[in-house]
Parts: structure tokens; sequence; C-alpha cells
């Protein structure tokens, strides 16, 4: 699958009978979103100088404080909230489709009609 997604893709739309001539967007900026600070101070202290870093970076090797601001960062990141308003119009949007899919594949999917 990873070898070939647009391939993948398109077998899949021939299958769905979806017009094959659509080529989706797959690149890496579509797929994901954009992980944003759960502590914003944490990440300007990461980002900007401070006399705390100064004094500390010379006691510590170049590798060690590139792998441990890394570190903190990639537990600092969180995904962006999605407002009750909105989930709840898109449950509500999407209430049919849920529940023909809960009957398609014999699983309960009511946790996802939940506001």
């Amino acid at each position: 699958m990873n070898n070939n997604p647009i391939g993948m893709l398109k077998d899949m739309f021939g299958f769905l009978e979806i017009d094959d001539t659509f080529t989706p967007d797959i690149s890496e900026k579509v797929r994901q979103a954009a992980p944003i600070p759960k502590n914003k101070a944490l990440e300007s202290f990461l980002s900007q100088p401070h006399p705390l870093k100064s004094i500390l970076s010379p006691l510590l090797p170049t590798s060690f404080r590139e792998k441990l601001v890394n570190k903190i960062r990639y537990l600092n990141r969180g995904k962006p909230k999605l407002s009750p308003a909105v989930r709840k119009q898109l449950i509500e949007f999407y209430r049919e489709d849920i529940l023909q899919l809960q009957d398609l594949i014999n699983r309960d999917l009511s946790q996802w009609l939940k506001y």
C-alpha cells in the first residue's frame, strides 16, 4: 500500500464506482493537521533566547540538548480541538452514514455518535 498509494486508491475508486480520473492530493501537508503547542510559554522558552538556556548550554553536549528539546517539543504538541458545536453538527450530518457503516461491519460505533 505504501509503495503505490495512488494506484491503491484508484483500484478502490474503481471498486466503489468512483470516477477513476480523479487523483486525490495525498501530500503530507493535506493528510496531517499541524500540531499546536499545548503550553505556549514552554514553546516560547524552547524557541527564544533565554538566560537559563545560555547558562545550561555549555554544560550539555549539543546532541543531547537537541534530543532533549525535540523530545520536550514532541510531548508538548497536541491536536487542534474541535468545538462542541462543530462536533455536534458533524455527528448529525453523518449520523445515518455511521449507522449504516455500523450495520455493514457488524461493529458498535455508538461512541462516534456521542457529543
